[in-house]
């Protein structure tokens, strides 16, 4: 445990294994903000990148 953060304060993101029942579930990650990236499966990170590019598309806008 020290070592993770010990690489958390060095701006690192120490790694954790999640096992998400459901792909769609994936997007339960982005409630974490930034800090937690997706490594596999692929499917998955397309999942967080359409979220994301959601979230983007309606605080982008001058509305």
């Amino acid at each position: 445990m020290r070592s993770d953060r010990l690489r958390e304060s060095a701006g690192e993101r120490p790694p954790a294994e999640l096992a998400v029942p459901e792909l769609t579930r994936a997007r339960s990650l982005l409630s974490f903000g930034p800090n937690p990236e997706v490594l596999s499966p692929p499917e998955a990170r397309r999942v967080l990148a359409e979220a994301a590019a959601a979230v983007t598309r309606l605080y982008a806008g001058n509305g």
